[in-house]
């Protein structure tokens, strides 16, 4: 005989209800029978003499759920063409090799698989629909393999001990919920998620990944935590983020997973007709394939292993974006770079770092594009540390922008360089550039060398202690910066030219200086042109605790300390503290007063 099993509702947990309305109908989820199989008659699902009590489970997605606990079974049942609550495989149940039939529909009950189950296949010519969110639970420490095509719209949770192997293929596949792996292990050997699948790994969850290509929209974490995604085989594999959208996981993204030996590649925007798929990796990566990011893709990393091993390359391409964020330091990975960002034509950059203080020792090969590129530091600093030679930009613009700050280390064989944006970027490489730097917006500090001329645009700072190859031009309403706490000044190989309205700023403590001490401001190998508005020839320039007298001469500006503002003497203040009075020395200005006295 059958008897139903009503799952349980606590009454003390409807307190404050009325008993009318303690009086309900309980929904179909919590209403379902639990209705065993005992095969003895054949393997027909449908047939009420294969299940104890005479009745098979009914043909919808609410009333029943099926059960399978037998420890060998003479008839594996064929589902046929059928709809079911759930399904559950008892602790007592030997191998099912395997359900059969056409297509199995599945309600919110899912697939529950208790500890102590033997493995439990699922025939590759049944289709099973996933028609709501639901849950499959391998708790039976086992390999289970599910064979045929995965459909429908719901989101599937895998959750237990044990291993799921999917065989779903792109050929007939049309599954388009989420999958999420909790716990426990999923083996992705056919091709059947795409752009329309959002993946997440839980803390306990991992993903094999056996197919040449696998697709997702992106992959996230589950539960607040991520697991680890890789190979299950010796081969290299490729794992494509194709859905428009925002996606972070923190767990890791491996080559390999236990002993295979296989490359993971990662492929960021690959569809051209996508756009705005931002994924974000926040744990310590360990795949060493190439990663490539296309389309206006964004690849967001917070770890200094967040690009995986630095063996392999990264490509940013076609209105990609890779951003730093988070104080992280990224190895020497080599990076290829075209274009100017996810917008194209302007974007805000290929290479960016978005926040913190952030770095990275690899070196950049530009890709030939005609809008230039472009490097963004939008807050903190963002350090590019390596020496090398940034190559292949063919006569391109290398810009260097944002509101934060950044320093270039490398140079730049076949370029020029546009400095924009707000902040502040300082370059200490050698001969960085063949076709002009220049200043359009906020400062450039040149420590290094330029290899040929320099434009300073209204409104725009250079500073810095290096050298230009070439000629140097201060707009109208342009400024020259010059540190006291530098040991050098600027120069160039050719002409000074400084405009009616360019004026010179100071910035730094000046000390250690007496009288008749020159400092050169600036230096022209050749001539220079022009005078700074509020600098005259001759006049007196005061800063600190020094004025001095400035010297326009054939190829530079000098200043010379014309007088020193004296600190009060030891002796005066004793002879103030015994008369019972302090004279306080004045506080040091690190304002300049520029005038023309």
């Amino acid at each position: 005989m059958n008897i139903p099993l009503i799952h349980s509702l606590q009454i003390s947990q409807l307190s404050g209800f009325s008993a009318a309305a303690i009086a309900l109908t309980l929904s179909p989820s919590l209403s379902a029978s639990i209705i065993e199989w005992d095969g003895d008659t054949s393997s027909t699902y449908a047939d009420g003499n294969n299940w104890v009590g005479g009745v098979a489970p009914t043909d919808d997605l609410v009333t029943d759920t099926a059960r399978f606990d037998l420890g060998n079974y003479s008839n594996v049942p064929n589902f046929g063409t059928t709809s079911v609550y759930g399904i559950e495989v008892g602790a007592n149940s030997g191998a099912i090799n395997s359900f059969g039939g056409t297509s199995l529909s599945l309600g919110a009950g899912g697939i529950s698989v208790e500890s102590g189950a033997n493995f439990v296949n699922f025939d590759g010519a049944l289709g099973i629909n996933i028609t709501t969110n639901q849950t499959w639970s391998f708790n039976n420490g086992a390999v289970n393999t599910v064979n045929g095509q995965l459909s429908g719209s719901g989101d599937l949770l895998f959750d237990g001990t044990g291993t799921v192997v999917l065989n779903n293929s792109a050929s007939g596949a049309t599954f388009s919920g989420a999958l999420s792996v909790s716990n426990g292990r999923v083996e992705l050997v056919g091709d059947g998620l795409s752009a329309n699948n959002t993946v997440a790994l839980g803390s306990g969850g991992i993903i094999g990944l056996r197919n040449v290509f696998h697709t997702f929209a992106g992959l996230n974490d589950y539960g607040g935590s991520g697991g680890t995604i890789g190979l299950s085989v010796n081969n290299n594999r490729r794992l494509d983020f194709e859905g428009a959208g925002t996606y972070s996981f923190s767990g890791v993204v491996a080559d390999n997973i236990g002993s295979a030996t296989g490359q993971l590649s990662i492929d960021i925007g690959s569809d051209a007709s996508l756009v705005e798929v931002t994924q974000t990796f926040r744990g310590a990566n360990t795949y060493s394939g190439v990663t490539d990011i296309n389309n206006g893709a964004v690849l967001i990393i917070e770890n200094d292993t967040g690009l995986g091993n630095t063996t392999g390359n990264t490509t940013i391409d076609n209105g990609g974006s890779l951003r730093f964020q988070g104080n992280i330091s990224v190895g020497d990975e080599a990076i290829s770079m075209g274009g100017d960002g996810v917008s194209g034509g302007g974007g805000d950059g290929a290479l960016v770092s978005v926040s913190g203080n952030n770095s990275y020792a690899g070196l950049i090969t530009l890709i030939n594009v005609s809008t230039g590129h472009r490097i963004t530091s939008q807050s903190g600093t963002f350090t590019l540390s390596n020496t090398g030679t940034i190559s292949n930009a063919n006569a391109r613009a290398l810009y260097l922008g944002g509101a934060g700050d950044g320093v270039l280390a490398g140079s730049l064989s076949d370029g020029s360089i546009i400095k924009d944006g707000t902040g502040t970027w300082t370059l200490t490489g050698t001969n960085l550039d063949q076709f002009g730097t220049t200043v359009s917006e906020g400062k450039l500090v040149i420590d290094g060398s330029v290899g040929s001329n320099i434009v300073v645009n209204s409104g725009a700072v250079l500073g810095g202690e290096g050298s230009g190859g070439g000629n140097l031009t201060l707009q109208d309403g342009s400024v020259l910066e010059y540190d006291f706490e530098k040991s050098g000044f600027l120069n160039t190989a050719g002409d000074i030219s400084i405009a009616g309205t360019a004026i010179l700023d100071f910035v730094g403590i000046a000390s250690g200086l007496s009288v008749n001490d020159t400092l050169t401001i600036v230096a022209s190998a050749t001539s220079l042109s022009g005078v700074f508005s509020n600098v005259a020839d001759g006049g007196t320039v005061s800063y600190g605790d020094y004025e001095f007298v400035a010297d326009y001469t054939a190829t530079g500006l000098d200043l010379t300390v014309s007088s020193v503002i004296p600190e009060p003497s030891a002796f005066a203040l004793f002879l103030g503290i015994v008369g019972g009075w302090m004279i306080f020395p004045r506080r040091r200005s690190t304002k300049a007063r520029l005038g023309n006295s």
